[in-house]
């Protein structure tokens, strides 16, 4: 089979599939492919579907857009020697709703930024709730998080991150290292300034101790997802919030550390992977790198 041929059969069959499995119309599909950036006219779709030519760009785009709704929403791949979509391995596989251009409306209008610093408790949630894989916080010293599990009501904060986990949420936390010659350096050199930060040691060590005692708790409770928490030696720069960070729909906050100012006093930036994919992507790789030799606690 020739490559414009097996694009022209990926296209075919993989409307049907979504048709049947999705219910997905023609106008659902254009959105979701149009935030995949594969975007194509309504005619070229319809054409394409209808089995009459269209340019070679738009072909490539419907092919390459559908199989990426199939992989991410149903599983399925396709195998070009048997000329079908097949299911892939269940394990290897975690389902994801790649939005539509309505649920992107304010994330693709602006960057969103927070001038006055950590967002409330009933932010952070509402942004961890849009989670459908997974979510990462990379922080100094996590305390506010720990703190979060026993200072607020249930409902505010413990009930949303087990109703995440319940629904199969991967949540993976970062902590300063409190031993590392990094974290020595860090706090000593801020404390300059902040004295407070002389005692992040004793403090960080105590966040950890709660977390783990949560994390522990939630394990009893067999739930499908998991809390998670790393320890890295590296000079932080900034706060991380992620979510679904690896998918194309991935999004996050971003708070760099201001000599002299509160971690809690810094401004946030929220943007997300198909509003800004140059940024994300500079963001995520320093993500990666800070994680790459993080160690896990439990």
């Amino acid at each position: 089979m020739s490559k414009k041929n097996e694009l022209k059969e990926i296209a075919k069959q993989g409307f049907k599939l979504i048709e049947k499995e999705l219910g997905y119309k023609q106008v659902e599909i254009l959105r979701k492919l149009k935030n995949l950036g594969f975007g194509v006219s309504p005619s070229s779709l319809s054409n394409c579907i209808g089995g009459k030519e269209i340019g070679k760009d738009a072909l490539m785009n419907i092919s390459k857009g559908m199989a990426k709704i199939i992989e991410t929403e149903l599983g399925y791949v396709y195998n070009a020697e048997k000329e079908e979509f097949i299911k892939i391995e269940k394990d290897t596989w975690t389902p994801a709703i790649i939005p539509t251009q309505e649920h992107l409306k304010k994330e693709q209008a602006a960057y969103v930024f927070y001038a006055n610093g950590r967002l409330s408790i009933q932010e952070k949630v509402r942004f961890m709730q849009q989670a459908q894989t997974d979510i990462t916080e990379v922080g100094v010293r996590l305390r506010t998080f720990a703190e979060y599990f026993i200072s607020r009501n249930e409902s505010e904060f413990r009930q949303p991150i087990e109703q995440l986990l319940q629904k199969g949420i991967h949540i993976k936390l970062y902590v300063l290292d409190p031993d590392s010659n990094e974290s020595r350096l860090y706090f000593e050199d801020r404390g300059r300034v902040q004295k407070g930060e002389n005692e992040s040691f004793d403090i960080t060590k105590k966040a950890i101790a709660q977390l783990i005692s949560v994390i522990e708790e939630f394990k009893e409770k067999k739930y499908k997802g998991s809390l998670q928490i790393y320890t890295y030696k590296h000079i932080p720069y900034n706060h991380f919030l992620i979510v679904d960070g690896a998918a194309d729909f991935g999004k996050m906050m971003i708070s760099h550390y201001i000599y002299g100012i509160r971690r809690a006093d810094c401004p946030v930036l929220e943007f997300s992977k198909t509003s800004h994919p140059a940024l994300y992507k500079r963001y995520w790789q320093s993500f990666q790198a800070l994680a790459l030799q993080a160690k896990q606690l439990i």
